[in-house]
């Protein structure tokens, strides 16, 4: 079997450990290529494919562009099964597959996986495709699932398939009693405000040093801040670490954090503070690691706690040697091997259905050839509710479509009522520039006048 990876960014986090844990965890008779946007050469991958658009601001020839390019790549090393994550890679990637007559599945992440679409015809791809050509989705959450089973009528081909970590390599550690802490984190927009939280009130926690791990568009600012602050002797950054296993051993007392990272923490013993989503959650015990295993690790659903109270629980881990261990469950449920073997069974074991006229539509697309913008053209628009528009068996597609066309007819109500008002501005522009013209033979008149008056006088 021949799978093609596809995916809009490979560089560094969560989907890209996640895609090369599981890839690298199958010893059957598989073999994986990838087509990515961006891509972080250091990641060593072979069979990889790059140079595609796949963007939001994509033109339609550059869409048309990705998805022939998808489908050389499918017919060159026959392949069986096209395997697409977020986000702009999707569309291309269910065209690519749908015409070349294969199986496609697609891995809902988090959230931004599904709503990520924000323009005019992304939106009705994303409902419609996902519904009708997907053959397969995989959810890291059961949040997830239930949030895309709300779209299609096929329950049954979305599966809730969790993240992983290698345990052998993740395994217990010795726990170094140096009330030093280690955050990893993105340092991005989206994480910025937990981060502020920690480094606000780091001088209020019982922790000598802390050191953060990751990089991101927010590292610089974070950064200045803690120059800003005089917390560069508490607080070190680390940057991105390809060899975090090695980085964390034994050199802790704890790891802060939210999702892949703390689930390496946790293999790995560490007492764990989980953040994210603007708040602190507190140590991970029984009762939160019950709740948050099948929310891919986030604290979405957890209520946050005060600073005093994260103080409370940290001056505990201090004093209690035996910390909760969550090992076994982590080998039993969330091993890369045990993973691994799930997706290669759901593989193996799809079945595929196709109902929408891709090819019908791609032939439209290339005929058209326009450097105007795919996900936000009027035109594609137009094609998409000719040949999607009947199919439509929810609410929801219903509605996208209506209020597609209502947008459209209000965008044009307004277009021609800035027409009228360019008009009306070219007529009054007229207008005022004949009163100037006027203005100038009348002054010059009068001046004439005036010369000739002075002339005769003298």
């Amino acid at each position: 079997m021949n799978v093609l990876i596809v995916s809009q960014n490979f560089t560094n986090g969560g989907l890209e450990t996640q895609i090369k844990a599981t890839t690298s965890s199958i010893y059957k008779n598989i073999k994986f290529f990838f087509a990515f946007g961006n891509y972080d050469e250091s990641w060593n991958f072979n069979n990889v494919y790059t140079g595609f658009h796949f963007s939001s601001s994509s033109t339609i020839a550059q869409f048309c562009e990705d998805v022939n390019k998808l489908i050389n790549i499918i017919i060159e090393n026959n392949i069986n099964i096209v395997h697409a994550h977020p986000f702009y890679s999707l569309f291309p990637a269910i065209f690519a597959a749908k015409i070349c007559n294969i199986q496609i599945v697609y891995t809902y992440h988090g959230i931004v996986s599904y709503n990520f679409p924000s323009m005019l015809n992304d939106k009705i791809l994303f409902n419609m495709l996902v519904d009708y050509e997907i053959d397969k989705i995989f959810c890291v959450s059961t949040e997830g699932k239930k949030i895309i089973e709300n779209i299609v009528l096929e329950k049954e081909k979305v599966v809730f398939l969790p993240n992983s970590i290698n345990t052998r390599k993740f395994s217990e550690t010795k726990i170094n009693n140096n009330k030093c802490w280690a955050l990893i984190s993105r340092l991005d927009t989206d994480k910025i405000n937990e981060l502020f939280l920690i480094i606000n009130n780091i001088k209020l926690l019982n922790i000598e040093k802390l050191y953060i791990y990751g990089n991101g568009n927010e590292e610089k600012n974070l950064q200045n801040y803690v120059c800003e602050n005089h917390l560069e002797n508490k607080i070190i950054f680390k940057g991105y670490c390809v060899n975090l296993y090695e980085e964390l051993q034994g050199k802790y007392n704890g790891v802060m954090g939210i999702g892949r990272s703390i689930m390496e923490a946790l293999s790995m013993n560490y007492p764990v503070i989980l953040i994210g989503y603007n708040k602190i959650s507190g140590v991970i015990d029984d009762n939160i690691y019950s709740i948050i295993k099948n929310q891919n690790f986030s604290n979405k659903s957890l209520p946050t706690i005060s600073i005093d109270v994260c103080n409370k629980q940290i001056n505990k881990i201090y004093n209690n040697k035996n910390y909760n261990s969550f090992y076994s469950d982590f080998k039993n449920n969330f091993d890369s091997q045990v993973i691994a073997d799930k997706y290669y069974e759901e593989l193996i074991n799809i079945h595929p259905s196709s109902t929408l006229n891709l090819n019908a539509i791609f032939d439209e697309l290339k005929n058209m050839n326009s450097d105007f913008l795919f996900y936000n053209d009027i035109n594609i628009y137009y094609i998409l509710k000719k040949y999607l528009y009947i199919h439509c068996r929810f609410n929801n597609q219903n509605i996208l479509f209506y209020n597609q066309e209502f947008i459209l007819n209000q965008s044009s109500k307004i277009t021609q009522l800035e027409e009228k008002i360019l008009e009306q501005d070219k007529i009054i522009t007229k207008h005022n520039n004949e009163i100037i013209e006027l203005n100038k033979n009348t002054m010059t008149f009068n001046n004439l006048k005036r010369k000739i008056k002075y002339k005769f006088k003298h």
